[in-house]
Order: C-alpha cells, then sequence, then structure tokens
C-alpha cells in the first residue's frame, strides 16, 4: 500500500516498502495515507497544514502519520470536514431518516444509500475530529448520545 510523502514546501512523492518506483506509482488515488518530513525534522505549521490540506482534499487520503506532537492538531483540522460539508451531510441524513432511507432528492440531486454511506462517513468524522462542534445537540444525543457506539 504506498503512502504520500509531502514533503515541505509540499512536494508529491509516493512511498513504497520497497522504495522503488512501480508501476502502482500512478495509482495515487488507492493511497490510504500520507506522512511528513521523512527525516524527523519538526516542519513549520503553516507548510504542515498545507501538506495536510492537499492530502485530504486534493488526493483522498483517509489519515496521515505525524511524527511530532505539535503536528497533530494541525493534520486533524485538516482531516475535519468544512461547516458546509458537515452542513450538506447533516441535511441530506435527516431527510433520508425521513424517508425511511428511501431515495431522495436534494438540491436538484438524487441520493440513495451509497451516498448515505459517504454522508454518515462526514458526519463520523466530524464527531471524531471535534465532538461538542459542528452537530447541533440534538442530533449529536440522538447519533451519538449513550449507549450508541
Amino acid at each position: 500500500m504506498p503512502f504520500i510523502y509531502l514533503g515541505n514546501p509540499p512536494v508529491i512523492d509516493v512511498l513504497f516498502a520497497s522504495d522503488r518506483p512501480t508501476t502502482g506509482a500512478l495509482a495515487l488515488p488507492t493511497a490510504k495515507g500520507a506522512t511528513t518530513e521523512r527525516s524527523g525534522g519538526e516542519p513549520d505549521a503553516r507548510g504542515l497544514q498545507a501538506a495536510a490540506e492537499t492530502a485530504s482534499r486534493r488526493l483522498g487520503c483517509t489519515r496521515m502519520w505525524s511524527i511530532h506532537p505539535s503536528q497533530i492538531r494541525p493534520i486533524v483540522e485538516a482531516f475535519s470536514p468544512t461547516v458546509a460539508e458537515l452542513d450538506q451531510a447533516i441535511e441530506i441524513i435527516v431527510a433520508a431518516q425521513a424517508a425511511q432511507w428511501a431515495p431522495i432528492r436534494h438540491k436538484d440531486s438524487l441520493h440513495d444509500r451509497a451516498s448515505y454511506r459517504y454522508f454518515w462517513q462526514v458526519i463520523e468524522r466530524a464527531h471524531r475530529t471535534s465532538p461538542t462542534a459542528g452537530l447541533p445537540a440534538q442530533l449529536r444525543l440522538a447519533w451519538f448520545g449513550p449507549g450508541r457506539p
């Protein structure tokens, strides 16, 4: 499984266990995560934030390694959904629940169970990265309250 190295300044470099480029180097969308600073140095906060946002938003990575405690917060913030993404996800999931998970139309787009899974993952990511912010209290209690996983 390749990882994407984002240096400072962010330069894309695919890492393989063997460190030998293969035809898999062309398969960037299959990368699961990204890492920073192979040398172990502490990158500046803005450079790290830009690298994490590139990995999350442009390359579709789902996680990123950190090698220094100061890197954790900028990475978590970059991988958190935006307010607009969270608002859209909440609107779609609430409408889907009201329709008993039947396909719905939301702002001229058709949504079904496949897109519900994606939008639920956005909501879960928002809850994991900042459990008290973003989700309305009533929905947070209903979806993530006591006795819920």
